[in-house]
């Protein structure tokens, strides 16, 4: 699989299945979350059952582009209509708890 010209991936869901691994569970909700690794690097891919809630999240991380996570690309399923059911975004790393004791 590689990414065309647009610099985004469009992948088939079915080409990837194999390769996906789980997250923990509360961190799957809402919509389904695994870890996809491509050259030497972790990506995450979020998919959803109904195409249109798929196509609404991805219209609200566009609008708020500047302060969501970056779209990658595309997961479409395969049968019957390749329609966008997920897409993929960069695994990135959780800001760690505040540690300092709030003043009194």
């Amino acid at each position: 699989m590689t990414a065309p010209s647009s610099g985004l991936f469009d992948w088939r869901l079915r080409d990837l299945i194999p390769d996906l691994k789980d997250l923990p569970p509360e961190s799957a909700r809402p919509g389904t979350l695994a870890v996809y690794r491509y050259n030497d690097q972790d990506y995450i891919i979020k998919s959803r059952f109904d195409p249109k809630v798929a196509q609404r999240e991805l219209n609200f991380l566009k609008a708020a582009a500047d302060i969501s996570v970056h779209i990658k690309g595309y997961v479409r399923r395969s049968e019957p209509d390749n329609k966008i059911i997920g897409f993929v975004m960069p695994r990135l790393r959780t800001v760690g708890t505040c540690t300092t004791v709030p003043r009194r």
